[in-house]
């Protein structure tokens, strides 16, 4: 007998849950949170709740100076600094991707969606990188 489409919708849902109110800790306790941070924030699917089993867990920290910690690499972006310091990691077999980005980058992205630049007719994709919009969702 098949499930109820109910029953099926709870099942997922249950299955794309997260639990975000540990993440500082988590970081915290790998030494990968700044010591002082301006904010912290979720992004992607699983912010959204569209996660899946494979959805990786997307944070966004921003911080007055630069992360000086350990990373795993970096994205460059179209900014006055452009590095972005990324680390990855696993836990409870999920993978968790956290970007370090400056409030001066972010500043200068908010700069990007002005209403001066929007009313030069520009779409999103002609302003921003993927990265950019993705700190902007």
């Amino acid at each position: 007998m098949s499930q109820s489409p109910s029953t099926a919708l709870r099942k997922a849902n249950a299955r794309m849950s997260f639990d975000f109110t540990r993440c500082l800790d988590e970081l915290a306790g790998r030494d990968l949170l700044p010591d002082s941070h301006d904010s912290a924030f979720v992004v992607g699917s699983l912010a959204r709740g569209w996660g899946n089993d494979l959805s990786d867990l997307d944070i966004y920290l921003v911080s007055e100076k630069p992360w000086a910690g350990s990373s795993s690499g970096t994205i460059r972006v179209p900014l006055s600094h452009p590095d972005v310091p990324t680390e990855y990691f696993y836990t409870e077999e999920r993978r968790w991707e956290v970007k370090y980005w400056t409030a001066g980058q972010v500043e200068e992205i908010l700069a990007k969606v002005s209403w001066a630049e929007f009313d030069q007719g520009r779409t999103i994709g002609q302003m921003l990188t993927r990265d950019e919009e993705q700190l902007l969702e």
